[in-house]
């Protein structure tokens, strides 16, 4: 009985620790299988409906990617809706109510301006009207235009009509007065009912005030004093990116504005949104990652600091009370680096917790905080398929390597596979070649696959197309030759069309003799398929004309020190060349005929700029330079030669 007791125990035992070996594995699989790339996270806010744009509510979106090999970007993007302060409600008598504000445009009209700022100040204040009309037609618009003097051009009202056409008399002269503006901003609050709404009165300078001034800061003052229910908003335009104190002191809250942005402005500053009392986003970066220093943290508006807590980073973005407003978006950037003990993993974390918090006046801050991590991948593998013609054995095809994003990759050598000629690796994701050899890894799997063309030329008299992109030069060259005939080009006829004729160009200083064949006339004797994007399916290739062949002098690839004379074919594409392609489509000073000019030509820029550069890397590398013996002439209209 004892011996049974302790076999079961042992048992029971053995039972237990696989029972726990086969949780531990289950448990760490799972989390391998949840780790995936996460790419952004959103905090919104609780007590109001950012999605239902409710007044007040906010969002604040992080996210994260790559933006070189081993750097990651965590961008902050913080929005909300805009928050009206309303101060009046005005009752129509059809019973609508809205909260109103009326807006009066104050124009510096002086020699501050030239006709390019005036013309820009004008366009972007008759957007301004329009759109404030159109949004809301109880919207009411004053202007009062000013230099040495001032003048009331329009009251308040809501003719849209009426106010563009005031705006487009404005023109500048003479000194700049503020003084006597704020007296025609007077002239209009004595008949404002302020009981019921309020005025925004948009302040636009153009420079310093240089008539009655300092005038215009008493005036200011009592402006302020006798009508509470205005806010004067200095816009300081064309003068810097610093308000100039002479704008403090005359204005509620100063606005920087340029002839890009002024429209931008003008919303702005007619808006009577809530300021946030407080915004405050605090993140924590994962240890995979590490930022260098507080120069990589960017933010639009507000402060920030790098602090360590615990052995992990924390980032503390904050925005001071009365400086944002709602309904205004703000981001920040984070830049931080992968850290060398992340370099073996397939996925990389870069922030572990955020939270942020928020208040809105006359309302308890709120909080709100998150752990989900973005998550972004990091090694990717690179698989070549040898992609095998049946009827050979592949060898050398590369091995399966992995890579980091944005890492620099060489593209491995080519396969072999007897009796073919290996063409290029080809794959159909989108990637970003550095040059016909290497690209820039992806965050994802790339698959490279093997494209194979015989070696094969057919040859054909009767203008067939040869069923091969491969191009064996010796038997062209031969299939040409046999063609060629004696005449001089100076003997052309029309009745020898279709024949091949030979030049012979005698030696110079700068070459030896060299000679050329070619085919003139309407019906090719030999035709090529070249650059193919499928080479299975000849519709995917273009067709190019044989047209002759010609000798060319180069360097003796084996020695150096010696020349040789090799034959080449010259082909030209009878898609484009033949039918649309012109020598040169410029107009000549010779009886309005083309110039002979092959630097300035259509078909020169063409073939050695667009068409060129279009082509794969293998179609280039079938290109050489050579010299060319064109044998131009003048083209005649009449006999099209």
């Amino acid at each position: 009985m004892i011996d049974v007791i302790k076999k079961n125990k042992k048992l029971i035992l053995i039972t237990w620790f696989f029972m726990i070996l086969i949780v531990v594995v289950v448990l760490i699989t799972h989390n391998k299988s949840e780790l995936k790339v996460i790419d952004k996270v959103e905090l919104t806010s609780g007590r109001r409906s950012y999605e239902e744009k409710e007044e007040g509510a906010w969002n604040l979106t992080k996210t994260a990617k790559w933006v070189e090999f081993r750097k990651a970007r965590i961008e902050f993007n913080f929005d909300s809706i805009a928050n009206e302060t309303v101060n009046f409600n005005h009752v129509s008598t059809s019973g609508y109510s809205y909260s109103n504000y009326d807006n009066l445009l104050v124009i510096d009209t002086s020699d501050n301006m030239n006709e390019e700022k005036i013309d820009e100040i004008k366009s972007a204040v008759k957007d301004f009207i329009s759109h404030k009309i159109e949004k809301d037609k109880y919207n009411c618009i004053g202007v009062i235009i000013y230099n040495k003097d001032a003048e009331i051009i329009s009251n308040l009202t809501n003719n849209k009509d009426e106010l563009i056409n005031k705006i487009d008399s404005i023109t500048y002269s003479g000194g700049s007065n503020y003084y006597k503006a704020f007296k025609s901003v007077e002239e209009i609050l004595k008949s404002y009912d302020g009981e019921s709404s309020g005025i925004n009165v948009l302040f636009i300078t153009g420079g310093y005030p240089n008539m009655d001034t300092p005038l215009e800061v008493g005036e200011y003052a009592i402006l302020k004093d006798k009508y509470s229910f205005i806010k004067i908003k200095g816009i300081q335009y064309e003068l810097g990116d610093e308000v100039l104190e002479p704008i403090e002191k005359i204005s509620d809250s100063q606005y920087v504005a340029n002839m890009t942005n002024l429209g931008d402005i003008l919303n702005e500053a007619s808006s009577n949104t809530n300021y946030f009392k407080k915004v405050e986003i605090i993140d924590y970066i994962h240890d995979d990652f590490k930022v260098e220093s507080e120069d990589d943290i960017k933010p639009s508006i507000g402060s920030i600091k790098l602090e360590n807590e615990n052995g992990k980073q924390k980032v503390i973005w904050t925005i001071p009370s009365d400086t944002l407003r709602t309904g205004k978006k703000v981001n920040l950037t984070i830049d931080a680096i992968l850290q060398e003990s992340a370099y073996d993993k397939e996925y990389v974390i870069t922030n572990d917790k955020e939270e942020i918090t928020v208040k809105l006046p006359d309302e308890d801050a709120e909080t709100q905080k998150t752990t989900i991590r973005p998550t972004l991948k990091y090694a990717s593998k690179v698989v070549y398929n040898g992609n095998s013609p049946s009827d050979c054995e592949i060898s050398n095809v590369p091995s399966v390597k992995y890579y980091g994003a944005l890492e620099p990759v060489n593209i491995e050598d080519e396969a072999v596979c007897t009796g073919y000629n290996f063409k290029k690796w080809y794959t159909d994701k989108n990637i970003n070649y550095v040059n016909k050899d290497t690209f820039v890894m992806p965050d994802e799997d790339i698959e490279f696959t093997g494209t194979w063309t015989k070696f094969s030329l057919s040859k054909s008299m009767k203008g067939e197309v040869n069923d091969s992109t491969g191009v064996n030069d010796s038997t062209g060259v031969s299939v040409l030759l046999s063609k060629a005939n004696n005449a001089n080009i100076t003997n052309y006829e029309n009745g020898n069309k279709g024949e091949m004729y030979v030049f012979n160009h005698p030696a110079t200083e700068q070459t030896p003799a060299l000679t050329d064949y070619r085919y003139i006339g309407d019906e090719p004797n030999n035709y090529v398929y070249f650059n193919c994007t499928d080479d299975t399916d000849n519709s995917t290739c273009e067709v190019w004309r044989i047209i002759g062949t010609f000798d060319v002098e180069r360097t003796d690839p084996s020695d150096s020190t010696k020349t040789i004379t090799e034959t080449r074919m010259k082909l030209v594409r009878g898609s484009d060349f033949v039918t649309t392609m012109k020598w040169d489509d410029r107009d000549g000073e010779w009886l309005g005929s083309g110039i002979n000019d092959w630097n300035g030509s259509y078909m020169n820029t063409y073939l050695n700029g667009d068409y060129y550069a279009s082509l794969s890397s293998t179609a280039q590398s079938q290109i050489d330079d050579a010299i060319y013996y064109l044998g131009g002439r003048t083209y005649d209209s009449t006999s099209n030669y």
